[in-house]
């Protein structure tokens, strides 16, 4: 669990009075002497944005989030939440892209990293048709946990509705519920796949063609939402 969190956010109020330089010009900087230093700072100040997210209260939260951001630019869950915020509330999809994917390219492997790439799959498929680089990150987050609910029934809608290979689709539902038998995290994707699966049990040739040709052009829409696993 994450401790109290300063109010303000600039407030240091464990810091001692500062040190002076050896020449005596000015306070000498402090250095975190150890790792866990900018780990228990970025925690603190995800934990503020957290809370201001619960209470709508974007400006704060962005403004938490950036910091805790400053003292480790790789924490994922501030890199989690903060490309929600973006999507979700600034409706500044290519800033959300640009926070995931170069969390996705290069950032240790964790549930939080996992969900990432499947936020970014949502939005390179909703917003930017960019089918491909969609699929490799669906890929790459169940190579990383292959019972990811969310990639799964998102993956699974995503080989129905733009690839049409719904033998495919329905293997990725089964694997969903085997890794949920209880839906406690498979949302209304889920259902929406299942019942995609029920109408259309083979595509036609016209659906296959489809699959095959080139994606329309980048289209932005406004009203995208992600769902995110608790």
């Amino acid at each position: 669990t994450v401790g109290p969190v300063c109010d303000p956010p600039g407030c240091f109020c464990f810091a001692k009075e500062p040190r002076l330089a050896k020449d005596g010009s000015g306070p000498r900087r402090r250095r975190v002497r150890r790792a866990g230093g900018r780990m228990a700072l970025s925690d603190k100040f995800y934990q503020a944005g957290f809370d201001a997210m619960k209470r709508r209260d974007f400006e704060e939260a962005e403004e938490n989030f950036k910091t805790a951001l400053s003292y480790k630019h790789d924490h994922s869950k501030t890199l989690l939440q903060y490309g929600l915020l973006l999507q979700n509330q600034r409706n500044d999809f290519k800033g959300a892209v640009e926070v995931w994917r170069e969390a996705a390219e290069g950032m240790l492997k964790n549930k939080y990293h996992v969900q990432m790439l499947c936020c970014l799959s949502v939005v390179l498929t909703k917003i930017y048709n960019d089918y491909d680089n969609a699929e490799r990150y669906y890929k790459l987050a169940l190579e990383t946990d292959n019972a990811h609910v969310n990639s799964l029934v998102n993956y699974g809608l995503f080989l129905a509705t733009v690839r049409f290979d719904y033998e495919a689709a329905a293997v990725m539902l089964k694997r969903a519920i085997r890794a949920d038998p209880h839906r406690t995290k498979i949302n209304n994707g889920g259902y929406l796949l299942q019942e995609l699966l029920s109408r259309n049990p083979a595509p036609s040739s016209e659906q296959k063609e489809r699959a095959k040709a080139k994606p329309p052009p980048k289209v932005m829409r406004r009203n995208s939402t992600l769902t995110m696993e608790k």
